[in-house]
């Protein structure tokens, strides 16, 4: 059966330590934590701050995955420098996620490096990062969820076939299709790219959003018909995590909790038609 989880950037606004504490609080038993200033750092953290990490997690029976370092970052830079220091920082989150006990961790794809394209030779590129990804995940034990992102400029993986593509392309049980409905939603409609996605599936992001722009608002609050995206996942028994990321600035901790609500209405909901 699926499970519900938690980005911890619902609740950015509060410490790693208490965001996790909070999301437990409100009932989540797995949380997303995101490897970025100024809450988690890889290459500040010590042996010990990862035990105590570890620890906390494992204390408060937190199922963990980890969004790895993504911001200023781009694996497929046509530059070498920019690309080696961006494959290097993901290294340091996928040795992170081991030592802290998650199994999964996300990625972004990188983008052309330009406006003037380049989408060719960016996504050969692209494939060679993976390659070498993969194989510092394996050596960890841990999977990798290669994210779809959002329409706009110098992205080159907003598609469901660029998607497929691509984990196919690399070929590696240690590589999954990781789907962000929200970002699919300014691509077209995100119920079909799910279900065209299945097939390479391996971790879910859903947020909602009108589809006009790439943000993440709460469940309930855009235009996705999250009722078909849970009904498609439900259905085709997806048995792996489902985290939330849709929030509110302006009263996050009320957003998470009836995120969770609202999610767990919907699975209740078809539960009961299925009986």
């Amino acid at each position: 059966m699926l499970q519900i989880g938690a980005s911890q950037r619902l609740l950015w606004n509060l410490s790693l330590e208490r965001s996790i504490q909070k999301l437990v609080e409100i009932g989540y038993g797995c949380i997303e934590l995101w490897a970025e200033p100024s809450h988690l750092v890889p290459s500040q953290l010590s042996r010990n701050d990862r035990v105590l990490l570890r620890n906390l997690l494992a204390d408060m029976d937190v199922e963990p995955t980890l969004h790895a370092t993504s911001w200023d970052l781009n694996i497929s830079s046509l530059n070498p420098h920019i690309r080696k220091i961006s494959i290097d920082l993901v290294k340091e989150s996928i040795d992170l996620a081991a030592d802290i006990e998650a199994e999964l961790i996300a990625v972004h794809p990188g983008r052309t490096s330009s406006s003037k394209g380049e989408r060719e030779e960016t996504r050969s590129i692209l494939v060679g990062a993976l390659h070498e990804l993969v194989e510092r995940a394996d050596s960890r034990g841990l999977i990798l969820a290669l994210e779809n992102m959002e329409q706009r400029p110098r992205e080159i993986v907003t598609t469901s076939n660029d998607l497929k593509t691509l984990i196919r392309e690399v070929n590696s049980p240690r590589l999954v299709g990781l789907v962000d409905v929200a970002h699919a939603n300014t691509v077209g409609d995100p119920v079909g790219f799910l279900r065209e996605c299945l097939c390479i599936l391996g971790h879910v992001h859903i947020s909602d959003n009108n589809g006009l722009a790439p943000t993440h608002l709460p469940l309930g609050k855009g235009t996705i018909d999250l009722a078909k995206i849970f009904q498609t996942l439900v259905e085709e028994g997806y048995d792996a995590k489902v985290v939330i990321e849709g929030f509110f600035s302006s009263d996050p901790l009320g957003a998470a909790e009836a995120d969770l609500n609202y999610a767990a209405r919907l699975i209740q909901q078809l539960s009961s038609g299925k009986k």
